[in-house]
């Protein structure tokens, strides 16, 4: 079960990464968890924006990924 007011953060922080204000969107995530720590899905939208706008989150995604792919071949 979700908490309205986490699940009313979560919303807005959507709201906030598609209008790529992503400083808001990264508060209302926060406000989420704090509200309710388990909140499985704000915890990936923070994931995911990090994700976004993080450079080295980017390249040590990408370096995963190449390791995967080198192992596979």
């Amino acid at each position: 079960m979700v908490i309205y007011k986490a699940a009313a953060q979560n919303l807005m922080g959507i709201i906030y990464q598609e209008s790529k204000d992503y400083d808001k969107a990264k508060e209302c995530f926060a406000k989420a968890l704090q509200l309710q720590p388990d909140f499985v899905l704000a915890q990936n939208n923070m994931d995911y924006l990090k994700k976004q706008t993080d450079p080295q989150a980017k390249d040590s995604e990408t370096d995963k990924n190449s390791k995967k792919n080198t192992k596979t071949k």
